[in-house]
């Protein structure tokens, strides 16, 4: 691009320093450039380039005040009242590319829930690691899915009586499990094979009257919590039924191992075909602890650090609950029901943000007071016009300061970036045909969708 070609399509300038957190080989000097005030995203990405000697237009984002440029120059610091400026700062970051898609995942019936894992694989000289994912599906299977395979899972888990609304990776002492909640009232700890290929019920914890909607694991995997349609939040020792769990193994390794020694060659081959399979009687486990304050349905709850647990409900509330104390300390009223939440990272950590049932992203500050809240409003920094139905699920980017992405009943995926009120992005070529339930990160560049459509969608973003 020409430049000077641009300064003269304006007669009103403005001296612009460019800034940037981008590695060194996109940073250009910051000395005071006169920019024609018509600029657009565009154009200023164009001056960019040729800055930094590019070949091919690269499209940055461009940030004022924090704000992102969705308009002319001029028209931005008209809006934030910058006229009187005589040099102003722009700030510029990389834009993330369209999402590419990469496959789909086929199941029976709706796709509730996903949750992404990451494995190292035994008998491999480097320990690589591997990709794998958990779903529940309203066919009351729990499925676990490698992603270089998308033709069929690895396992398939029967044991619920009905629909599986919530499903979680836990790894304890370098055995693996899973846990699962659905409609039948029930979460069951699952045992699983290392290579895959075999699984075990462990355990049943009984105690919500209605559907489970909600399962998080503790930091430390020791405890993991669970809401209900109900209303309840019930909080359950998960390090001590695995510990009872084992010993209970090895004690009926042992009893099988004197009785096998007893009986003949023909016996003993049998014997050993039994005892290669986990076998595991159910037994019911009681909650340990109960968190009490919602009214309605308890949508999603997370855990934060180990001393804390957040909560969403329809009864229009968040709450962050002190679990030693059993009390919420402190609480957020909600224009609409929540559907979802998710707690922001790095430098953003006090901010939650909301799904709801209006359609609307919500961002609120924690640290705000009550008083505050009622008095100005200050705890919510903004409400976004997200989706044009309700918003199911919202999830993080990895090791992203700003990035996340949402989901709903539009059909539609979108990723944002904390400081916009536009989406960066959104998926368009692999897009689902029915309602989106839940999205999780894989890591940085690849998102999973789980949707209505009996489809676990995976794209690449960068």
């Amino acid at each position: 691009m020409n430049i000077e070609e641009t300064e003269n399509n304006s007669s009103e300038t403005v001296q612009v320093i460019f800034k940037t957190n981008l590695p060194p080989k996109y940073q250009v000097p910051e000395t005071p450039i006169d920019l024609p005030l018509n600029l657009s995203r565009f154009g200023l990405s164009e001056i960019i380039t040729h800055l930094l000697g590019l070949e091919e237009t690269k499209i940055f984002e461009f940030l004022l005040q924090n704000e992102f440029l969705r308009s002319s120059l001029g028209e931005m610091l008209l809006k934030l009242e910058l006229t009187g400026e005589k040099i102003i700062e722009l700030e510029y970051t990389n834009s993330l590319s369209a999402p590419e898609p990469l496959g789909q995942y086929n199941h029976d019936d709706w796709v509730s829930s996903v949750h992404c894992i990451k494995r190292k694989m035994r008998n491999t000289k480097n320990s690589k690691e591997a990709n794998f994912f958990v779903t529940g599906c309203y066919d009351s299977f729990v499925r676990i899915w490698d992603i270089a395979d998308q033709a069929t899972p690895k396992i398939v888990i029967k044991g619920h009586s009905n629909a599986v609304k919530s499903v979680k990776w836990a790894k304890k002492d370098c055995n693996e499990y899973v846990l699962s909640g659905g409609m039948d009232q029930r979460i069951i700890l699952w045992k699983i094979d290392h290579n895959l290929k075999m699984y075990s019920l462990v355990k049943e914890f009984h105690g919500h009257v209605s559907s489970i909607e909600s399962i998080s694991v503790s930091p430390n995997e020791k405890y993991f919590s669970s809401s209900s349609y109900d209303g309840s939040v019930l909080i359950w020792d998960l390090d001590s039924v695995i510990a009872k769990e084992k010993e209970r193994e090895k004690e009926k390794e042992k009893e099988k191992e004197i009785e096998i020694s007893k009986e003949d060659n023909e016996k003993k081959t049998k014997r050993k075909r039994v005892l290669n399979k986990f076998e595991t009687e159910s037994t019911i486990v009681p909650p340990r602890g109960q968190l009490k304050g919602h009214k309605q349905r308890v949508t999603c709850l997370k855990w934060k650090e180990q001393e804390f647990i957040y909560t969403s409900s329809t009864d229009h509330c968040l709450r962050k609950f002190d679990i030693e104390k059993g009390l919420a300390v402190w609480e957020q009223r909600t224009p609409n029901s929540i559907l979802s939440f998710e707690l922001g990272e790095n430098s953003n950590k006090n901010y939650i943000i909301s799904a709801h049932t209006d359609s609307a992203i919500r961002v609120w500050d924690e640290r705000v007071s009550p008083k505050e809240q009622e008095n100005n409003g200050l705890s919510r920094l903004s409400s976004i016009k997200a989706h044009k139905n309700w918003v199911t699920s919202i999830s993080w980017r990895p090791k992203s300061q700003y990035h996340f992405a949402s989901c709903g009943y539009d059909h539609t995926v979108k990723i944002w970036d904390f400081r916009s009120q536009t989406p960066s992005t959104m998926i368009t070529k692999n897009k689902h045909t029915d309602k989106v339930l839940m999205i999780d990160w894989n890591d940085p560049n690849t998102l999973l969708s789980a949707s209505a459509d009996k489809k676990v969608k995976i794209n690449k973003i960068i």
